[in-house]
């Protein structure tokens, strides 16, 4: 189930990057600011594997089965800047 998730949030990365609905800017200390267009931020740590956006704090975060699954905007993060998973 995990990977089909996984896959699910790929695509929405894709078309968020695509649509320019977002800008990554690389911290200082290794993270990712993840600013949406309508001035909503969040903070991507892709080493950490951690997001400070309602759906991975809500849904990935919170289920055992869903551990290691990244949400649209650490996908986004790690296209913008060369990363893979």
């Amino acid at each position: 189930m995990s990977r089909r998730i996984q896959e699910h949030y790929k695509r929405r990365a894709t078309a968020s990057r695509a649509y320019s609905d977002y800008s990554v800017v690389p911290l200082e200390d290794g993270t990712y600011r993840v600013e949406k267009v309508d001035g909503t931020t969040y903070l991507v740590n892709l080493d950490a594997g951690t997001c400070t956006c309602p759906d991975f704090q809500r849904r990935i975060a919170r289920r055992e089965e869903l551990a290691g699954v990244w949400c649209k905007h650490m996908h986004l993060c790690a296209a913008s800047f060369g990363r893979s998973r």
